[in-house]
């Protein structure tokens, strides 16, 4: 009996050869494939932080919410919250958190249940995609129920400023 009978598939093997890639362009394409990924997370990444985790124009903690929406065309919203904090301790907030403050002259009368302006404070804070801009109106005065210090918070999307 002739080898090629005793192994039929002998003549098929050596004319097959299995084709191995080399190491070094495994390497490469897993290089190419982690800068490829690494690029669409960059990319990804911060828009979608965005979303999730928007801006706000920042508010104290003790508060209480009285109303929301949007003011124009929907580009603007606000808040208005009251607080038993004075004006001038909720203006000194605003300048902690980088506001600019203006504050208004007290009236010489004061009379109880007239409300007056304390301050008007604006800011910005910049993200990595995203920037808010505020701008606070801030009045004291109401009675006791309403208030006593009520405070309006504009907050509207900026143009992030290129570094």
């Amino acid at each position: 009996m002739s080898e090629e009978a005793q192994h039929p598939n002998s003549a098929t093997e050596t004319s097959t050869e299995t084709r191995r890639v080399p190491g070094w362009a495994l390497a490469v394409a897993l290089a190419v494939a982690v800068a490829f990924g690494a690029l669409v997370v960059v990319r990804v990444a911060a828009p979608l932080h965005g979303l999730l985790f928007p801006l706000r124009a920042p508010v104290p903690s003790d508060v209480e919410e009285i109303e929301q929406g949007t003011s124009g065309r929907g580009s603007m919203k606000y808040w208005i919250y009251r607080t038993s904090r004075d004006g001038k301790s909720v203006a000194q907030f605003y300048e902690e958190q980088g506001s600019t403050c203006r504050y208004s002259a007290r009236p010489i009368e004061i009379r109880e249940g007239e409300p007056y302006n304390v301050a008007y404070c604006y800011g910005y804070k910049d993200g990595v995609v995203q920037s808010v801009a505020w701008e606070v109106f801030i009045a004291e005065g109401y009675p006791e129920e309403e208030g006593p210090t009520i405070f309006r918070v504009y907050a509207y999307d900026r143009v992030p400023e290129s570094k």
